[in-house]
């Protein structure tokens, strides 16, 4: 597969923005989220590590989000309106700001 390189102290696919254009394909197809299964299934030659990073650096650059429907977790693409709330947020913030969405009005 993609031969890995040098990104400061840590290591990603040389072909990144690759794959994380294929999971962001993937959301606009499943507007609901996309399980890993479904990501396994349609990208059966990108490693689990290559996918892994570019899940992670989508997320980093608060494109995608992680959400949990019933005991599977799927990622979703995060439209621009929800971006910009996100602006200046840190990852455990975003975190915390889904965890409540997805609670509603239930309290969790």
């Amino acid at each position: 597969m993609a031969r890995p390189v040098k990104a400061g102290s840590s290591t990603v696919p040389a072909n990144l923005a690759i794959f994380e254009q294929a999971v962001l394909g993937l959301c606009k197809q499943h507007p609901d989220g996309v399980p890993e299964k479904v990501l396994e299934e349609e990208l059966p030659d990108v490693s689990v590590y290559d996918r892994a990073q570019a899940i992670n650096s989508l997320l980093q650059k608060k494109e995608l989000q992680i959400l949990k429907h019933g005991n599977t977790l799927v990622y979703k693409e995060v439209d621009q309106e929800e971006a910009v709330k996100f602006k200046g947020l840190g990852q455990d913030d975003v975190l915390i700001y889904q965890i409540i969405q997805q609670a509603g009005n239930t309290g969790g």
